[in-house]
């Protein structure tokens, strides 16, 4: 009913009111039809006028963009206002009823935009648009290792660090070794059991298209030959290339000693132990086909193929 009463031409308040008294000494009919009359002509005084209002993103991710608009009018124009400024600035071109945002632009903002409906015209409340800051990457280490005079980690034959990955970056996280992404590396941490030059990216769950790189490289080297344990002299492994088993000797006394088989990327395949003598024997018929290392106590790595 409000929708049809508004496309009739509204009398001036003089016009009405004279017919309103006239028609006040007729039929109380007639009386009740210009009550009737005079809610639509209200209402339409008030439909008139446009109260625009804005509704949208309110928080905005670094590298990001967002969006806002108002109701539907005739004509727009978006404003800006910077936090802790006194200036509104019109925004060239931006005329439709959306404002598309950028981080740089209008994070730390007020936006407000200026409509006409009918050639009435009014400019809505600002809307405070926001935008999320992070602190950069950190990575915390422990485990069994030495720092080098260049900060580096020292591994002995044996040792492993632990890299854990801090801050609020928890979603599409890639660790990667030697610049290369190391292929399921996408965990909060990493165990380190071979030299290279490691790092991570990862992005904030409420910002998950934004990338944070670690702002530092986290180089793990070998600790300096001739710190192996004095059970073992000069570790070999024959035949290499192996296929069902490899032979290890080397060993200076009897002991039992842990050993791990890991690949190229650092992960590792086989954990056992093994005792040693003159030699020992280690299965190796479940591997696949590629390039492996053997670590054997805190003995320096000893690599072997495997056919």
């Amino acid at each position: 009913m409000i929708k049809i009463a508004i496309k009739y031409a509204v009398p001036s308040a003089n016009d009405f009111w004279n017919d309103f008294r006239k028609n006040l000494q007729n039929s109380k009919p007639m009386r009740y039809s210009f009550l009737v009359l005079l809610v639509f002509w209200v209402t339409a005084l008030i439909s008139q006028n446009p109260n625009p209002s804005i509704t949208g993103d309110n928080m905005l991710c670094p590298e990001g963009t967002g969006v806002v608009s108002t109701q539907t009018f005739d004509t727009y124009q978006w404003k800006r206002r910077y936090f802790g400024s006194a200036n509104t600035e019109l925004l060239q071109g931006e005329n439709s009823q959306t404002l598309v945002m950028d981080y740089f632009n209008y994070a730390g903002s007020y936006v407000s935009v200026t409509v006409s409906l009918n050639g009435a015209s009014a400019t809505s409340a600002e809307f405070f648009v926001d935008g999320y800051m992070f602190l950069p990457l950190f990575v915390i280490s422990e485990g069994d290792y030495l720092i080098g005079p260049e900060g580096e980690f020292l591994i002995c034959p044996g040792d492993s660090v632990l890299f854990t990955l801090g801050n609020s970056a928890s979603v599409n996280i890639q660790w990667l070794r030697d610049g290369e992404p190391i292929p399921g590396a996408n965990q909060l941490q990493l165990a380190v059991y071979q030299p290279g030059v490691y790092s991570v990216f990862a992005s904030p769950e409420v910002c998950p298209n934004y990338v944070q790189m670690f702002g530092m490289d986290l180089v793990v080297q070998f600790c300096p030959v001739g710190v192996a344990k004095k059970h073992i002299v000069d570790l070999k492994i024959y035949p290499n290339p192996a296929q069902s088993f490899i032979s290890v000797s080397g060993f200076q006394s009897d002991a039992i000693m842990v050993y791990r088989i890991i690949d190229l990327n650092g992960r590792t395949i086989i954990t056992s132990t093994l005792t040693s003598g003159a030699t020992a024997k280690i299965e190796t018929g479940m591997l696949s086909k590629g390039i492996y290392m053997l670590i054997v106590d805190d003995h320096p790595p000893v690599k072997f193929i495997k056919d």
